[in-house]
């Protein structure tokens, strides 16, 4: 998810659109643009690739490295609490950055959203809310790693789901997983630092803790429709937590830029139709200004 995870459970309320929704469009469109551009595509094209990335890890241990199900879920789980402990550091280290980051970001998507009924020529448009929570769906995504996490894999391994030692069994398991780890962590402190060089504001600098809560609960589903088939369910399950991230991921991302597409054509509309009001106006002007044949002409 986007904007803080716990936001989907907030009730969607439709309500007509209004002369003051268009202004506020025309007024704030060409801000809304660029913070589309230089920060909302930014992060969803990463959040696709980082979503990516993990299915080709699955996908390469699967059938090149022989890693068994146990192995897969094992590594689903580092990429699911690892962003949560680096969320931990940039909430200690950055939250003003990261705040001011989901307010602009909340902005844009509702600015997004209304540029998206207003193009597509609807009557309604979502009623705004407030800006989200990144602290509560971080406080959510830690209790779930740290309690959630451990009963779920006490579950799996006394439904014999998985086994312990075969994690340890394949050498390139542990290696493999303990690059990704210090991977991650060498980019995540880069990104907080690099954020921290400049004003509040200037950079983006978002939380990750909603793409654990996307694991856990798909997986929590996916687990439960998959018990039956057991070893085989434990195999499987990863790839489909996975390809179900990666899809939300780059439906995000092509609906962004569609949107994009729209409030830019929104904006320059507009922006033209101001121009040739000036234009008019000061013709106007210069009409009225001007000396009519005949007329003395003043000192």
């Amino acid at each position: 998810m986007q904007l803080a995870a716990l936001s989907i459970l907030r009730s969607k309320q439709w309500v007509p659109l209004t002369a003051d929704d268009l202004t506020s469009l025309d007024r704030e469109g060409a801000r809304g643009l660029n913070n589309a551009t230089m920060h909302s595509l930014r992060l969803a094209h990463r959040r696709a690739w980082s979503a990516l990335v993990t299915l080709g890890i699955l996908v390469f241990g699967a059938r090149t490295l022989g890693w068994p199900a146990s192995g897969l879920l094992a590594f689903l789980a580092v990429s699911a609490a690892l962003p949560v402990l680096m969320d931990i550091v940039r909430w200690s280290m950055a939250r003003r950055w990261i705040r001011y980051s989901y307010l602009r970001e909340h902005r844009t998507h509702e600015l997004l959203m209304l540029a998206w009924q207003v193009e597509r020529e609807q009557s309604v448009r979502l009623a705004p809310t407030s800006a989200p929570s990144e602290g509560k769906t971080l406080i959510v995504a830690v209790l779930c790693t740290l309690f959630g996490l451990p009963g779920v894999g006490a579950l799996l391994v006394a439904l014999d789901w998985t086994n312990l030692e075969q994690i340890w069994a394949n050498y390139y398991l542990p290696l493999l997983t303990l690059g990704y780890v210090v991977w991650t962590l060498v980019r995540d402190f880069a990104d907080i630092r690099y954020v921290m060089g400049a004003n509040v504001g200037t950079r983006s600098l978002c939380l990750e803790s909603d793409g654990a809560l996307d694991i856990y609960a798909l997986a929590a589903v996916f687990g439960v429709l998959m018990l039956p088939l057991g070893a085989v369910g434990a195999l499987v399950l990863p790839f489909l937590v996975q390809l179900l991230r990666l899809a939300w991921c780059v439906w995000r991302y092509v609906w962004l830029r569609q949107a994009r597409h729209m409030l830019s054509r929104r904006v320059h509309l507009h922006q033209t139709a101001s121009a040739r009001a000036l234009a008019g106006a000061a013709d106007l002007v210069a009409r009225q200004t001007q000396v009519q044949p005949g007329e003395p002409k003043s000192r």
